[in-house]
C-alpha cells in the first residue's frame, strides 16, 4: 500500500503540462538529484521535459536508462541506453559508462551473452575499470563458468591495490568466494568470503562451505543467521538439518525439514499454477490462429482468473476484447493494467487509442501524453499523440511530438511523411514540401 502511495504522488508530476518550461541541462541536473535521493518518478518526469527539448541530449537518456532500471523497466531501459551509447559513441568515457550501464541492464534480463560481450568491449577500451571485471565475473558465475567467473574476480580485486574498499571491490570478494565453493575449493571459498560484506548470499555460502569442511557447529551458527534474516530460505533450511544431524540435534533437525516441506509444497502448488497458466495462454494462442476469438477469449480470461496480478495477460485479453469489437470490456482490462501498474506505458497509450475511437480526445491527449512520457523512445505513442493535438487545434504541440518521432527514427520515410502532414495542416507549407 505504502509503494502504490509513493507511485501514485510520483504520477501528478507526470501527469502534468505536455510542456517544461526549464532547460535541458537545469531538467537533467534536477533529474540526477532526483536519482541520487532515490526519487525515481520525479526523476522521470524531469526526463521527459529534458528529452522533448533535446531528443539528442546523451546525458538524458543515460539517466533515463537508470531510472528504468531502478523502477524494473528492463525492456525500456536497454532501449535508451543503446541510443546514450550511439550518441556519446564508445571511445569517449562517457560512451562507456553508458556501455557499462547497458551490460548490467542485459544481465537484469539474462540476456547473458550480449551482456559479456559488452563488458568485454568496455575492458578492451578500459582495461582498468573498476566494477567491469567484477560485473563479468557475476554473469559468468549465473551460467555456471566457474573457472572463467574466478578469473575475473581475480583480476578486479588486482586492480585495487592502493588501500580502501569500494563496492566492486567487496563484490569481486563474494563472488570469488562463491565461485570457489561451487568448484569445491573450500580453503579459497573461506578465504574470500571472510573479506566480502556480510550479505545474506554470502553468510549462506560460508555455512556451505564449513560444512563440507566438516566444521559443523560454525556451519550451523551461519545458516541459522541466514534464518534470521529470512526464515522461508529453503536452502539454509535443508542443509541446517544436516548440520544439526551431524550434531545429534534431532529435535532441531526436524523442524528444520518440516518447515523446508511445506516451502516445497507451496512452490510445487504455484509451479503447476504457472504451467496451467502457460497451457492456457498456449490455446488461446492457438484459437487465434484457427480464428476462433470466442475460445481465445475464454481461454484468457480463465488464465487471469487463475493469475489476477500479471498485467501481460491483461494486456492480451484487452487485444482480444478489441478484436472482438468489445470495447467496454478491452477499457475494462486495460484500466485495470494501471491500477495495477500505473507506469505501463502500454496501458495508456491502449487506453488513449479507445478514447480517441469514441471521440474523448481530451482524455485520449491525457492518455498518450502519460504513455510517451513513460516510453520517449516509442514512436506510435508521439505519432498517436500528434494526431490528437492536431485535432485538437494545437499545431504547435503536434508538430512538436512529429518533430520528436522523426528525431527518434530519422530513416523511417513514414515519420517525414507524418511530420509534413502535421506542418501542411498548421500552415508551414513550404518546410511541409
Amino acid at each position: 500500500m505504502l509503494r502504490m502511495c509513493v507511485l501514485l504522488a510520483g504520477m501528478t508530476g507526470l501527469l502534468g503540462s505536455a510542456t517544461n518550461p526549464v532547460t535541458y541541462n537545469d531538467a537533467v541536473q534536477e533529474a540526477r538529484k532526483a536519482l541520487a535521493r532515490g526519487d525515481d518518478m520525479s526523476a522521470l518526469s524531469m526526463l521527459d521535459g529534458a528529452l522533448r527539448q533535446n531528443p539528442d541530449g546523451a546525458e538524458g537518456f543515460m539517466l533515463l536508462g537508470q531510472a528504468y532500471r531502478r523502477l524494473g523497466r528492463l525492456a525500456e531501459a536497454e532501449v535508451v541506453l543503446r541510443r546514450a551509447v550511439t550518441l556519446l559513441g564508445e571511445a569517449t568515457h562517457a560512451g562507456q559508462d553508458a556501455m557499462f550501464e547497458l551490460a548490467a541492464s542485459l544481465g537484469d534480463q539474462q540476456k547473458n551473452e550480449d551482456a559479456i560481450t559488452m563488458l568485454r568491449r568496455v575492458i578492451a577500451l578500459a582495461p582498468t575499470r573498476a566494477g567491469a571485471h567484477a560485473n563479468l565475473g557475476a554473469i559468468l558465475l549465473a551460467i555456471g563458468r566457474l573457472a572463467e567467473s574466478q578469473a575475473e574476480f581475480r583480476q578486479e580485486i588486482a586492480l585495487h591495490t592502493g588501500g580502501g574498499r569500494d563496492e566492486a571491490l567487496s563484490s569481486a570478494y563474494a563472488g570469488l568466494g562463491v565461485a570457489a565453493y561451487q568448484a569445491g575449493d573450500d580453503e579459497a571459498a573461506l578465504e574470500a568470503l571472510a573479506k566480502a560484506p556480510d550479505t545474506l548470499a554470502v553468510r549462506y555460502h560460508l555455512g556451505l562451505a564449513l560444512a563440507r569442511r566438516g566444521r559443523h557447529e560454525e556451519a550451523a551458527v551461519a545458516l541459522r543467521e541466514v534464518l534470521k534474516r529470512d526464515p522461508d530460505h529453503r536452502g539454509a533450511l535443508q542443509n541446517l538439518a544436516r548440520v544439526d544431524s551431524s550434531l545429534g540435534l534431532e529435535d532441531e533437525r526436524k523442524r528444520s525439514l518440516e518447515r523446508f516441506g511445506q516451502l516445497y509444497h507451496e512452490e510445487e502448488s504455484r509451479r503447476t499454477l504457472r504451467i496451467r497458466v502457460r497451457d492456457l495462454r498456449k490455446q488461446a494462442d492457438d484459437r487465434i490462429a484457427a480464428n476462433d476469438v470466442a475460445g481465445a477469449i475464454s481461454a484468457m480470461e480463465q488464465a487471469a482468473r487463475l493469475s489476477p496480478d500479471e498485467v501481460e495477460i491483461l494486456l492480451d485479453l484487452g487485444r482480444l476484447y478489441l478484436r472482438a469489437g468489445e470495447t467496454a470490456r478491452a477499457e475494462q482490462a486495460y484500466r485495470l493494467v494501471l491500477t495495477k501498474d500505473p507506469l505501463r506505458a502500454e496501458g495508456h497509450y491502449r487506453l488513449g487509442r479507445i478514447q480517441t475511437d469514441r471521440g474523448d480526445l481530451a482524455g485520449a491527449a491525457g492518455s498518450l501524453e502519460q504513455a510517451a512520457r513513460l516510453e520517449p523512445m516509442a514512436v506510435p505513442y508521439h505519432l498517436a499523440l500528434a494526431q490528437i493535438y492536431l485535432r485538437l487545434d494545437r499545431g504547435d504541440q503536434g508538430v512538436r511530438e512529429l518533430r520528436l518521432a522523426r528525431r527518434l527514427s530519422p530513416d523511417d520515410p513514414a515519420a517525414s511523411f507524418n511530420l509534413g502532414l502535421g506542418l501542411a495542416q498548421s500552415g508551414s507549407l513550404r518546410e511541409a514540401a
